[in-house]
Formats: structure tokens, C-alpha cells, sequence
């Protein structure tokens, strides 16, 4: 006989829901931050084609530092080890779980 795992009834009170949106509201924020990551990289790329490194100093802004385009690496290529050995893939698959949680969020009003 299995022993199911008991899970302590929680309140979901304000301070929770809050907790919720806080979370639903920082994954759309890093989705956002993510794409707009990429478009700005795809923009700056140009400049690291004839050096690797470029000093940020002298921007009047109050930082400064470096950026730096130095990334080489292999990778098993998946996809084709999957095309070519399907029944050695499928053999090595295994079974998992994870937990997303979904959050969907609109303003309602101004008070924020």
C-alpha cells in the first residue's frame, strides 16, 4: 500500500494573492526583459565584429566597466542524434515532472 503525501491546507489570504502577483507579475517582467535583451543585443553586435572587448568609460553616467564577445562552445546536437539513433534516444528517455504555475494578471484600476 502506497502512503500518499499529506498536504497541509493553506489560507490563501491578501498577503498570499499578493505573493501570487508578485510572481505572475516578475515572470512577465523577465519575458519582457528577455526579448528586449535580444533586440538590443542583435543592435550592438555590429560593433564586437572587429574586436572582442569594448571599455565603457567616459559615458558621463556614472558607471562604467566592459563588454566582452568571447563565447565558443560545443554542443551535443540532439535533433541529430535523435534522427539517427531514434531507438538508442528512445531508450535513454525517462519520465519527469515539474511545476510551472501560471499567473494572468490585468490592471484594474489606477491605484497603483
Amino acid at each position: 500500500m502506497s502512503k500518499t503525501k499529506q498536504i497541509p491546507k493553506l489560507r490563501i489570504d491578501k498577503k498570499a494573492k499578493t505573493t501570487i502577483l508578485n510572481y505572475g507579475i516578475i515572470k512577465d517582467s523577465i519575458k519582457s526583459l528577455t526579448k528586449q535583451s535580444g533586440l538590443i543585443k542583435e543592435e550592438i553586435l555590429p560593433y564586437f565584429e572587429k574586436q572582442n572587448a569594448i571599455v565603457l568609460v567616459g559615458m558621463g553616467n556614472g558607471y562604467e566597466g566592459y563588454a566582452q564577445r568571447n563565447r565558443k562552445s560545443k554542443r551535443f546536437d540532439l535533433a541529430k542524434f535523435k534522427e539517427s539513433n531514434p531507438k538508442l534516444y528512445a531508450q535513454y528517455l525517462t519520465d519527469s515532472e515539474s511545476t510551472e504555475i501560471k499567473v494572468s494578471f490585468k490592471v484594474v484600476d489606477n491605484a497603483r
